[in-house]
């Protein structure tokens, strides 16, 4: 996988999806790979630039295909269909415990998150700011720094409640569900929660493979 020094746009920014006509633009950056250092991560809500840690951040450039527009820090799911969506859009957010091939929205985002069809960064690796679950269910009990973390459940991929994230937990469904928590994590806690906080920021040490 290539990975380049310098995005299209800076973190805490979106890149227009469409022309006048409802046409799509801006393709030719799909799927480019790039690592910020962390002397350039933006330090919300202002757009100074703050170092948080020496570990840089590795994002993607995707699309998002939704057709709603998604919040930052939420774990998004890549779209499934034959040819390079994959590695090019989103369709929604993650609402399967372990959800496979996911990544988190650009946390540094305004509260209207990313628009459909318009074009955002998706953090793979790096310190990432991630949101608990809406339910202390969810949660899969408190959440430890150091515990392995995983995409939560929901009723739906485009439920404000969606793309959340979860403790890992073992289920009695066997070796396969025991794969999928392990292949599919998304990092790992930087930040203790408990049941009790609810839709709360988590910092997390995100691991995600592509």
């Amino acid at each position: 996988m290539a990975v380049y020094s310098v995005p299209p746009f800076p973190l805490g920014e979106t890149l227009k999806g469409t022309d006048d006509d409802g046409n799509l633009i801006n393709g030719h950056w799909l799927g480019q790979c790039f690592k910020i250092p962390a002397n350039q991560f933006p330090s919300a809500p202002t757009t100074n630039l703050a170092r948080q840690t020496g570990k840089p951040l590795c994002v993607v450039v995707l699309r998002n295909e939704s057709g709603i527009a998604l919040l930052p820090k939420r774990v998004a799911r890549l779209k499934r269909s034959a040819g390079f969506s994959l590695q090019e859009a989103v369709d929604g957010y993650a609402d399967s415990l372990a959800e496979k091939e996911i990544v988190i929205i650009d946390e540094y985002l305004d509260s209207s998150g990313v628009a459909d069809d318009d074009i955002f960064l998706g953090v793979y690796n790096g310190p990432v700011t991630c949101v608990t679950g809406n339910t202390g269910a969810s949660f899969n009990g408190d959440i430890a720094v150091g515990d392995q973390l995983v995409a939560g459940t929901a009723a739906t991929t485009q439920g404000t409640a969606s793309g959340r994230i979860s403790n890992v937990t073992m289920t009695a469904t066997g070796a396969s569900a025991a794969f999928n928590q392990a292949a599919n994590l998304v990092g790992r806690a930087m930040s203790a929660r408990t049941t009790g906080e609810t839709g709360a920021d988590i910092l997390v040490d995100a691991c995600i493979q592509l």
